[in-house]
């Protein structure tokens, strides 16, 4: 009879220890569930501001081809992956002051958006005769401008 009381004191220590474990697993959980929202909130975001200082999309050329009619437009891009570009905007300057907007997002035909760390060109068959300058931008946020050489 003795063996059996000893074997039930063992066992009351041991789902102490298990409850004990369990409450422990239970607190770190409510622990994880509370902080998790504020740790997934440092991710970066897409911000004008910053894309403007890490110089998300540069321009290295434009020119205007006489022979085709085409602005010829070199960009490249900062090899910060951490920036989510869903679509690039172009605005054309004229001489006479009229603007030619282009846009390049998803769907859009044989246009595609810069990898990161790539150089791409892109061709713009221009409304006019004499474009000066060029604006680049993404998801609204103005980030580079050139004058347009007059020649390729």
């Amino acid at each position: 009879m003795r063996s059996i009381i000893k074997n039930k004191k063992a066992l009351s220590d041991i789902v102490a220890v298990v409850m004990i474990i369990a409450l422990s697993v239970i607190a770190a959980g409510l622990v994880w569930a509370y902080i998790s929202p504020s740790i997934s909130g440092l991710s970066p975001e897409f911000n004008c501001l910053n894309a403007q200082i890490d110089q998300l999309l540069k321009i290295e050329n434009a020119c205007f081809n006489t022979a085709t009619g085409d602005v010829e437009l070199t960009i490249s891009r900062t090899l910060n992956p951490s920036y989510n570009i869903n679509n690039i905007e172009f605005s054309i300057i004229n001489q006479d002051g009229s603007v030619d907007n282009y846009y390049c997002g998803q769907g859009c035909n044989g246009a595609e958006i810069l990898s990161p760390g790539s150089i791409k060109t892109y061709y713009f068959t221009s409304s006019n005769s004499q474009p000066t300058e060029i604006f680049v931008g993404a998801d609204g946020c103005n980030l580079d401008s050139l004058v347009i050489n007059p020649s390729c």
